[in-house]
């Protein structure tokens, strides 16, 4: 049985638009006698598959039985747990509950709250060009399409302004700087990062849409926290490269995302050295804090390193050379 409702369409919070959905009868009970609705709707002499008739009455729910979160592509729709949501639901964030008739008057008060995200399909796999011409290969990853590559450009998109810290791991045991380069990108201070003076106390003005370009390609932007979150959920297996690191749990790398995470390693500022080469990749987001009355700016970073199979969330200082990946604009 399936019975029409209306699914209300929320993007970053607020109704934008409307859009006919449909309510599929049956579940949540060990006999089959239910059958689903929607708040507000009437459910006069409606029956559940076994042909059990519903009472008449208004549906309205005092218990949330199941929560459902689910992401889709657009153009995918979503077809499950009862709720069904056509090809061409548009990008955005949707919420809606199914409450479940008991078969008795007054008996309907379980509910389903599925919250349904459906993401812009964004093209990837083109090549993407920094400010030196320097060429990357991109790569969809948890929805969105990044960089393949750690940046190396030493200078802006325009092409003409110079990055102020664009670094290179060096250390004892790695001291061949065109190799490093070569193989793993650029370490950058999260200053340099944004486009703004070092150590300073001004901060990146983000665009209309909210995003940091920064030292990003026309069209890219420094990743969001709620992108890196999305990263870290994929797991550090995944994401690592197959080879180059080091470490107990080197072997269970698959790389099955194809984001070729490499052991960059960082520049620790307040030693003044490189370190981590072989066994840690950072990249900058665009999430900081700062404190206007020392000048200092923590930044939150994504950390995968040797010995953890799961992303790690840090707090790194602005100076510290870190690594970049960039995010397509959608």
């Amino acid at each position: 049985m399936m019975m029409a409702a209306v699914l209300l369409i929320t993007m970053a919070g607020a109704q934008t638009a409307t859009m006919k959905g449909f309510v599929v009868g049956g579940g949540l009970s060990e006999n089959g006698n239910n059958t689903y609705s929607v708040i507000g709707q009437t459910f006069a002499g409606q029956t559940s598959e076994n042909g059990f008739v519903v009472s008449t009455g208004m549906a309205q729910t005092q218990l949330v039985r199941e929560y459902i979160n689910a992401t889709v592509n657009y153009g995918e729709g979503y077809n499950a747990n009862g709720f069904s949501y056509p090809p061409e639901t548009p990008a955005g964030i949707y919420e809606n509950d199914l409450y479940l008739l008991q078969g008795a008057n007054h008996h309907y008060d379980l509910a389903k709250h599925l919250k349904l995200v459906v993401m812009n399909v964004v093209s990837c796999g083109e090549l993407v060009y920094d400010g030196d011409h320097n060429v990357y290969p991109t790569v969809m990853v948890a929805g969105h399409c990044w960089t393949q590559q750690n940046l190396r450009a030493t200078h802006y998109a325009d092409g003409a302004t110079a990055i102020n810290k664009a670094l290179v791991y060096k250390s004892l045991s790695h001291p061949n700087e065109a190799d490093n380069e070569a193989t793993y990108g650029r370490l950058y201070t999260w200053y340099s990062a944004v486009n703004v003076p070092e150590d300073g106390s001004e901060m990146p003005t983000p665009d209309a849409n909210g995003l940091i370009q920064g030292i990003c390609p026309n069209g890219w932007h420094l990743p969001t926290s709620t992108e890196m979150t999305a990263l870290r959920n994929e797991g550090v297996p995944a994401l690592n490269a197959t080879t180059l690191w080091v470490g107990p749990h080197a072997n269970d790398n698959t790389n099955s995302t194809g984001f070729t995470a490499l052991p960059a390693g960082i520049y620790n500022s307040a030693l003044d050295r490189y370190e981590g080469l072989g066994t840690q990749a950072d990249w900058w987001s665009d999430t900081y804090s700062h404190n206007s009355t020392t000048f200092t700016t923590s930044v939150l970073v994504t950390e995968c390193a040797y010995y953890c199979d799961s992303p790690m969330e840090k707090t790194f200082n602005a100076s510290d050379g870190v690594s970049v990946r960039c995010v397509k604009n959608e």
